[in-house]
């Protein structure tokens, strides 16, 4: 829900610290903030790997014409 509201959403993390509080949910920035920093770090190499992917994608597609159909 964190990473949703804040890249999804574009909430910012201290808005949400509100929310929370106006839940009677106390939590510090700093255990927002470490959660975020946390979920980031798993999710690199996933990210990593998507990149390649895409990078690979457009390579393979901007092939030239007429090289297209050869063997």
């Amino acid at each position: 829900m964190i990473l949703t509201d804040k890249y999804m959403d574009h909430l910012p993390l201290s808005r949400q610290k509100q929310r929370f509080a106006r839940e009677s949910i106390p939590i510090a920035s700093s255990t927002i903030e470490g959660w975020v920093k946390q979920a980031l770090e798993r999710l690199e190499p996933l990210y990593q790997q998507l990149r390649f992917d895409i990078k690979k994608g457009i390579y393979r597609s901007m092939r030239p014409a007429s090289s297209i159909g050869k063997r």
